[in-house]
């Protein structure tokens, strides 16, 4: 985003700040909706009591959108995740963190590249193995698997252009499968002999 960032004028681009979103939501939503010439409600923060989030609030991944806007989550990485796995996290986006005015991160702890690839082929493999466990998404991936073969098959029978030169992001990225929401790689899903589910009576959708 750092290109457009710089390239767009202010009446195109605009960096809504998570933390001050969250600690003052009224006032940054007005803010939004100036810009995209929409009239404020203050129903759009009574989202969360709709049929549909209340749903969707049911899920492990959703469960926050079934809830009002709060800045409880702020910071909650620290509670999360060790001081080694904040300190990886500060070697790979500390620059841009920094960039985006974030200061107060762990001392940078950087890898190697065989560590890198051990932990690339573990959480690779941890995505694959706990798609069937309880709130896995296997479901999902299932019929986005679906759909990726049946664009492949349209593309192989003529009705679909060539991906174009250079292809649009992601296409060709190494974190491809993981950027286009399909999560576990599908070298993992074979490896694994992970079967496809495409309905699940537990599934809140």
């Amino acid at each position: 985003m750092k290109p457009w960032r710089e390239r767009l004028p202010a009446d195109q681009w605009y960096d809504l700040n998570y933390e001050d979103f969250v600690r003052d939501p009224v006032t940054q939503l007005k803010r939004l909706c100036a810009l995209l010439g929409e009239d404020y409600s203050a129903d759009m923060l009574r989202f969360h009591a709709t049929d549909n989030a209340q749903r969707r609030g049911n899920s492990k991944d959703n469960w926050a959108v079934a809830e009002p806007i709060s800045d409880k989550h702020v910071g909650i990485y620290k509670d999360l995740l060790s001081l080694r796995d904040q300190r990886i996290m500060a070697w790979v986006a500390g620059g841009t963190l920094r960039d985006l005015g974030y200061q107060d991160i762990a001392e940078p702890l950087a890898l190697t590249a065989e560590q890198v690839a051990f932990m690339e082929e573990m959480d690779g493999r941890y995505r694959a193995a706990t798609l069937d466990a309880p709130g896995g998404w296997i479901v999902m991936e299932s019929y986005n698997d679906w759909l990726v073969e049946q664009r492949a098959a349209r593309r192989a029978a003529g009705l679909w252009s060539q991906v174009p030169d250079p292809a649009p992001f992601p296409i060709g990225h190494k974190y491809e499968e993981y950027l286009s929401d399909l999560r576990a790689q599908r070298r993992w899903k074979d490896h694994f002999a992970v079967k496809r589910e495409y309905a699940r009576s537990k599934a809140a959708l």
